[in-house]
């Protein structure tokens, strides 16, 4: 027996299979007008073996997609959990969270405990860095002004 290509086309439940020779792709084109749209090209060895094999690469290739559908929507989810709980150190960030909820160590770059001039110094410097009048940021200033004056409590 011998076997032949077929280009597999299908328009709802209805698959058609279309022996491919010089005149497949200008006949293509009357399908596509019908409503038919191409699923894959096949060889077997006649037509009813094409459309088979074609339904049965179809069922195997929906099951392929829908695994990766799956595995993109959790990886979809872990990203939108990671946009919404920003990283900073040991702690998260809500974005609905007050500044007085991080480390103020963290906050200030400290390890352990800093002396009051380190302390200042630091604080002065990362003031003029995230300062809304130098272009930074009013949600960081807050933060850093919360940790300071935590800090400077107990220094």
């Amino acid at each position: 027996m011998q076997l032949y290509y077929f280009t597999i086309l299908q328009r709802d439940d209805e698959y058609l299979a279309v022996i491919e020779n010089q005149n497949t792709y200008w006949e293509l084109g009357h399908y596509y007008d019908q409503g038919f749209t191409l699923v894959m090209s096949v060889q077997a060895f006649n037509a009813k073996s094409a459309i088979e094999i074609a339904k049965q690469n179809t069922k195997s290739e929906i099951a392929r997609l829908q695994f990766e559908l799956n595995d993109l929507r959790q990886k979809y989810q872990e990203l939108q959990n990671e946009r919404r709980w920003g990283r900073f150190g040991r702690s998260s960030i809500g974005i609905n969270s007050q500044p007085n909820d991080i480390d103020p160590l963290e906050v200030l770059g400290f390890k352990e405990m800093p002396s009051r001039e380190e302390l200042r110094k630091r604080y002065k410097s990362l003031s003029q860095k995230v300062h809304a009048d130098k272009g930074g940021n009013d949600f960081l200033m807050r933060m850093v002004k919360e940790a300071y004056d935590n800090l400077s409590k107990n220094a």
